[in-house]
């Protein structure tokens, strides 16, 4: 949701799995348009844990985002297994 106080271009996103292989594609594609985007991967660092309730919020407050993009994921179906 795009706030009222912003216009659509100024927008601020927040990508989840940014490390990934669609991820970091989106963030150049996004940097390449001249958009304002922030990546959150546990890949980068493992403060940077979705399911990490508090940690998530943070970034949320502190990047000021006004839309998420998730695209954090488990990559392969047996590591999801193994840890669900």
């Amino acid at each position: 949701m795009i706030s009222k106080n912003r216009k659509k271009e100024n927008a601020m996103i927040l990508v989840t799995g940014d490390f990934g292989f669609i991820g970091s594609r989106l963030m150049k594609r996004l940097e390449r348009d001249g958009r304002r985007a922030v990546g959150f991967d546990i890949r980068r660092s493992p403060l940077e844990d979705i399911r990490d309730r508090f940690r998530l919020e943070m970034a949320f407050e502190l990047s000021q985002c006004d839309t998420v993009i998730h695209l954090a994921a488990h990559a392969g179906v047996g590591r999801g297994n193994l840890y669900p």
